[in-house]
């Protein structure tokens, strides 16, 4: 337990080094859009691919790949009952910003630190079905409040989800399970070289990213939404733990429900003409508690 905590403690003081360098003015915030660009396009797919154990296809990884998507979908009618007094600009913001799980750029440098790669390959399938909502679907149904005449195009969601990395990569990985095709040793070392520098870079730039000044305006909408995303991570869990489910898609699901928000919400907000500064905030807070969260279920699940 004491390597575990040591670890957790490493990823928290990589974060805090972050917000160190831009209170600092060593580093500007803008800065982390350029570590983010490393990420997404080299890091973040090689550390995929590295940490990678392949897939065993069965009704309960499909099973995942769909609660993936409920997740969504259900935290995505709360925020529409959360908001339900509130302008359609407002509801349509509630929406998206109680929805929407980061995972790719959160919990699976966390999680491929502490856990086997056969958790790491649940998580994969829980993210398909999670981005399919967050990269383009809670926006779609998200819109109608805004404009009932609006079209919801599977088409739309689909080139969303192309242009996605981690998305491509996921499905990369995917067929090379079902055709059982092995990457070469030689080629692995590379990508793993790669790969390796994952977790010092995402903890780094979201430190950089979390800025936590509030307007007393937002406060209200920012408090219900945290609520709501970690009181039923909270109640989500719960239930997780006792379905009869093999235990490493148990431990799989019960961390990935902690993730903080999506990182593309305050691009949907912009899309749809919402207020920006409610998802950026609201972003910014989850990620110090979902580091608090993870730090504890790697102690109890590690």
């Amino acid at each position: 337990m004491f390597d575990i905590i040591v670890k957790a403690a490493g990823f928290v003081v990589i974060i805090l080094l972050g917000m160190f360098s831009r209170k600092s003015g060593l580093l500007k915030k803008e800065d982390s859009f350029i570590l983010s660009r490393i990420i997404v396009t080299f890091t973040l797919p090689c550390a995929l691919i590295a940490g990678f154990g392949g897939i065993t296809f069965s009704l309960l990884t499909f099973i995942t790949l769909l609660l993936g998507f409920l997740c969504n979908a259900f935290l995505l009618t709360v925020g529409k009952f959360l908001a339900r007094k509130q302008t359609p600009l407002e509801k349509a913001n509630a929406m998206i910003c109680t929805s929407g799980y980061n995972i790719g750029a959160f919990a699976v440098p966390f999680c491929q630190s502490f856990f086997s790669p056969e958790i790491l390959s649940y998580i994969i399938m829980f993210d398909i079905g999670n981005c399919i909502m967050c990269l383009g679907g809670s926006s779609a149904i998200a819109r109608f409040e805004i404009d009932e005449n609006s079209h919801f195009s599977v088409m739309a969601i689909v080139k969303k989800l192309a242009r996605s990395v981690s998305f491509d990569v996921y499905m990369f990985l995917i067929l090379i399970s079902l055709l059982n095709v092995k990457i070469p040793d030689s080629l692995m070392t590379i990508i793993s070289m790669i790969g390796n520098a994952n977790v010092f870079l995402i903890m780094f730039m979201i430190g950089m990213q979390i800025e936590l000044s509030f307007s007393l305006r937002s406060i209200s909408s920012i408090s219900k939404i945290i609520f709501v995303r970690y009181g039923f991570a909270l109640l989500f869990a719960a239930v997780i733990q006792m379905l009869p489910i093999d235990i490493a898609c148990k431990t799989a699901l019960t961390v990935v429900v902690f993730a903080p928000l999506s990182s593309v919400t305050t691009i949907f907000s912009q899309e749809l003409g919402c207020d920006t500064s409610v998802a950026a905030l609201a972003g910014s807070l989850s990620m110090p508690i979902s580091v608090c969260a993870f730090v504890v279920l790697l102690i109890f699940l590690a």
